[in-house]
């Protein structure tokens, strides 16, 4: 039987979002993160059929009302409660078993058992229950494991990070070989680079690695790194760099990402802006941004890295309120049949 998760440029058929409710912790940002979500779904649709979970039979009728009519056309939306909108860490990850599509649902208990998570860690599965997802078989995998913490490169290798993977308050049997055995057995990965990640202020996942550093085509990882000498994350994200070059031992071309100056919320708190928390589906990227002058460069070297590709810029303030951007809300399916590996 042969095993592999594929790269997150290969050919995409669904892309899954989970809509901010009221239940959640928006505050007064409700309205500003519903309206990202519809800049996000009208973004996608093109490339994807977009399935969306709603909490209820009312916001399932918002939401068909918010879209535009091009991308409800091609818009499932289920009802699905949900504790919050971070589906790419909660949501099934796909994988092709001997050429066939399956989708692995690890549990999840929000990073640690930081906030309430039932619902979301039922997502995948009643939708599955609904037919969302075909005839496709789900796997569940009675393992803390968040898909934010993981970047395929579509060959049998993962980057990932030590502070999720072997933190005792997601898995009591949290020991680096546990991890591999597991991502082995379940995603295909026999090369595991342990990446010490530094975290993001702000960042309450212990350090994702899709909110540092991405792989994209040609042997290239694009990174976050910070030209401000004054800035706390400047050192921790060059070592990081260093960290990433001593791993590839010569196979990557490393591209660094500007980060945006400090985005704060109300209380003064600083919030995890990144731009490698991009989203690649089919022919484009969509690309987070945040008002800052910096964005203009990440978008060109994301470009750069994806030359074949349309690049979307999404303004993801609203979603960096809450601790996650464009990334951390979407999960992509993959097509049903694998295709020629990229």
């Amino acid at each position: 039987m042969r095993v592999r998760t594929p790269a997150e440029w290969e050919p995409v058929e669904q892309l899954l979002l989970t809509w901010p409710h009221a239940g959640m912790d928006w505050s007064d940002g409700l309205d500003a993160a519903q309206a990202c979500f519809a800049n996000i779904a009208d973004a996608a649709s093109p490339e994807a059929k977009l399935l969306i979970a709603a909490q209820d039979d009312a916001l399932r009728e918002q939401i068909q009302d918010a879209l535009h009519a091009e991308t409800a056309a091609r818009t499932e939306i289920m009802v699905c409660p949900s504790n919050d909108v971070w589906v790419r860490d909660y949501g099934p990850i796909s994988t092709f078993v001997d050429g066939k599509r399956q989708l692995i649902d690890f549990g999840f208990n929000a990073w640690g058992g930081k906030y309430p998570h039932a619902d979301d860690d039922s997502v995948t599965r009643r939708l599955h229950q609904q037919g969302c997802f075909g005839d496709t078989e789900l796997t569940r995998v009675e393992w803390i494991l968040e898909g934010g913490a993981l970047e395929f490169d579509g060959r049998g290798g993962v980057l990932t990070s030590p502070g999720c993977l072997q933190d005792t308050a997601r898995n009591a049997d949290a020991s680096r070989e546990r991890a591999e055995a597991l991502l082995s057995e379940h995603l295909g990965c026999d090369t595991v680079w342990w990446l010490n990640t530094p975290a993001l202020a702000g960042d309450d996942t212990d350090g994702h690695i899709d909110t540092l550093a991405r792989f994209a085509p040609g042997n290239v990882v694009l990174h976050q790194m910070c030209e401000r000498n004054d800035d706390p994350h400047a050192v921790p994200l060059a070592t990081m760099a260093d960290d990433l070059a001593t791993l590839g031992r010569g196979r990557w071309t490393l591209v660094p990402l500007p980060l945006p100056a400090p985005v704060l919320d109300a209380g003064g708190r600083r919030l995890p802006a990144s731009y490698a928390n991009f989203l690649i589906l089919n022919d484009r990227v969509l690309v987070p941004t945040y008002d800052d002058p910096a964005d203009d460069v990440a978008v060109e070297r994301i470009d750069a890295a994806f030359s074949d590709h349309t690049i979307i810029p999404v303004d993801c303030r609203a979603l960096v309120a809450q601790n996650g951007s464009l990334h951390c809300a979407t999960m992509q399916i993959a097509t049903r049949q694998e295709a020629a590996q990229a």
